[in-house]
């Protein structure tokens, strides 16, 4: 990495990441470095003061990808924007979203947090996903519960389909009453409520 900040007109840092390091800066050396370049202000706290531990520490990232030129047709230039958009998701879902996870989990003195492009809808739905397992297992437990209840296998699933086909219904209903036809992450929690409710009633 090549320790050399410089300021633009827009009060950017850059920084050129070369690779070519084979130790990291020493950090009272990057200090030093911030405190000459007069930097400390934009990357710390207001309060804080050279030698003070910082509680906590933000970075922003940011990509180029390339679009097209101005002589490039506006079809090319959308293609070429939902193909970048496309590949920044796969690389988002793939290497970012798992490495951040990675970094939160084996690191418990740190408390990591991230919002950008892509990233909080594409976490909102793994949480989703890995809850809809939660719901299943419910599901298998209800069956079983019912069936033992009713002395019914076919009467338990035929109870459980019905209570779960409320869930399109509602929407639908919803939909044309209101005109809305957002779905939201809160709309799942209609499963877990659904479920158990309806499981009461059989």
């Amino acid at each position: 990495q090549d320790p050399t900040p410089t300021m633009t007109q827009h009060q950017y840092v850059t920084c050129n990441v070369t690779g070519k390091g084979r130790d990291p800066l020493d950090l009272d050396a990057a200090m030093a470095l911030l405190q000459n370049r007069e930097l400390v202000e934009l990357l710390f706290p207001k309060d804080f003061k050279i030698g003070d531990k910082p509680l906590y520490l933000s970075s922003n990232f940011y990509f180029r990808m390339f679009r097209g030129t101005v002589y490039d047709a506006q079809d090319s230039l959308a293609a070429s924007s939902q193909a970048n958009n496309q590949k920044f998701k796969e690389w988002m879902a793939d290497e970012l979203f798992p490495t951040l996870n990675t970094i939160r989990r084996t690191h418990d003195e740190l408390e990591v947090y991230w919002e950008g492009t892509f990233i909080f809808e594409h976490a909102v739905w793994t949480a989703m996903q890995s809850d809809a397992y939660m719901a299943l297992g419910s599901c298998i437990f209800i069956v079983c519960y019912l069936a033992f209840h009713t002395r019914s296998v076919m009467l338990s699933i035929g109870a459980l389909l019905l209570t779960i086909m409320g869930i399109p219904v509602g929407f639908v209903s919803m939909a044309l009453l209101t005109g809305s036809n957002t779905l939201t992450g809160a709309s799942f929690l209609s499963l877990f409520l659904i479920i158990g409710l309806g499981a009461d009633v059989v």
